[in-house]
């Protein structure tokens, strides 16, 4: 199971060698560098849940239990979550425009935040 689980991120490898723990210069300056592959989430997703099943598989045989690791992460956090937060706030700032372009001053569209 852990050769299986190595072998399965050999394709990031590139990627952290490249530009993540080390910036590449070539491919930092050179347009003809050989650019970093596509990967596609399904192959990061199976990589990570082949990593699951290497710990569960470790933690059934210690302590005869599991982890959901699929639930550990958390919807609010990422780029994702930060689209939805930016959409709602455009959301909400229509809504107070179109209240004030009715005539209703609520003082909470007025209140002073400290950001």
């Amino acid at each position: 199971m852990c050769k299986a689980a190595t072998d399965g991120v050999a394709f990031a490898r590139d990627w952290r060698n490249r530009h993540i723990a080390h910036r590449d210069l070539k491919l930092a300056i050179d347009e003809n560098a050989e650019p970093l592959p596509a990967v596609p989430m399904q192959q990061v997703d199976d990589a990570l849940a082949s990593f699951a099943a290497v710990l569960n598989t470790t933690l059934l045989h210690f302590e005869d239990s599991e982890i959901g690791f699929k639930h550990m992460l958390s919807p609010h956090t990422g780029a994702e979550h930060l689209i939805y937060l930016l959409d709602d706030a455009l959301t909400a700032e229509k809504e107070r425009e179109a209240r004030l372009a009715a005539g209703d001053f609520s003082r909470g569209d007025f209140k002073a935040r400290d950001l």
